[in-house]
């Protein structure tokens, strides 16, 4: 969240430094591009990465394995996210820019965020509660 944060700042220190040197409404313009083409640049990459195929979930499947599945994709993935972030920190920042806008405009993403971090806590404290 706060690298977020220091992107949404990043924005708005470029929108007023151009602003001193044109109209607000073409700096405006010019900052919004820049982070569309961001946005853009990251979809891309996304693009070019391949899918890795998964099942789709059954209706069978208990809350149980779908609790203890998300255990184990966050255990998996958390050690790689910052040697990636460290490998690509272009990337990064172009996707952290890419997220906060969305954030910032859609109170339904805000809100899908949110409950999905309080899952998110949930499970590790079922976690930790079940390993002690």
């Amino acid at each position: 969240m706060l690298g977020l944060l220091g992107l949404s700042f990043l924005a708005l220190s470029g929108y007023l430094a151009l602003q001193q040197v044109m109209p607000a409404t073409l700096a405006a313009l010019i900052v919004g591009a820049v982070s569309l083409l961001s946005a853009l640049l990251v979809y891309l990459l996304f693009l070019r990465q391949p899918a890795e195929a998964s099942p789709p979930a059954t209706e069978e499947q208990s809350q149980a394995d779908l609790k203890e599945s998300a255990v184990q994709l966050a255990q998996q993935y958390a050690g790689r996210i910052p040697a990636e972030i460290e490998r690509r920190p272009e990337a990064a920042m172009a996707i952290a820019l890419g997220v906060g806008i969305v954030l910032g405009v859609s109170p339904r993403a805000r809100s899908l965020l949110g409950s999905t971090l309080k899952l998110g806590v949930k499970l590790a404290e079922e976690e930790l509660n079940r390993r002690s």
